[in-house]
C-alpha cells in the first residue's frame, strides 16, 4: 500500500494503530488518507462490531446472573473493547491488501 501523495509504503501497523480502519495517517508526509468506498466499510464495521457485541454480551449476562450490576458492566465493557480490536486485527490484512487509499478531504 503506497502514500498517494509521497510514494511511501504504509505499513500494517500504520493502519491498525489509526483510530478507525478506514482513516489511515501516512507518517512521512502526515497526510489525511482514506480507503476508496470507506464509509460503506465504516458501516460493515459498526454491524459487525455490534453483532459480535451482543451475542458475547448475551453470553457473558447468562454466565453472570445474579452477580453483583458493577460486575456484569465490567464483563461487557471489556467485551467490547476486545471485539472491537478482534475485528480491526482482522480487518487490518484485508484492508492492506485489497484496499485502495485516496487523499482524504477534510
Amino acid at each position: 500500500m503506497i502514500c498517494p501523495k509521497c510514494r511511501n509504503k504504509i505499513g500494517f501497523w500504520a493502519i491498525f494503530r489509526a483510530f478507525w480502519p478506514t482513516r489511515v495517517l501516512c507518517r512521512s508526509c502526515s497526510t489525511n488518507l482514506g480507503f476508496k468506498y470507506g464509509h460503506s466499510i465504516g458501516v460493515v464495521a459498526v454491524v459487525a462490531i455490534l453483532t459480535i457485541y451482543a451475542i458475547e454480551a448475551g453470553i457473558v449476562i447468562r454466565w453472570l446472573e445474579g452477580q453483583y450490576f458493577i460486575v456484569i458492566i465490567t464483563a461487557v465493557t471489556i467485551i467490547y473493547l476486545v471485539s472491537v480490536e478482534l475485528f480491526i486485527l482482522a480487518t487490518t490484512p484485508i484492508l492492506k491488501r485489497y484496499g485502495e487509499l485516496i487523499l482524504w478531504d477534510k
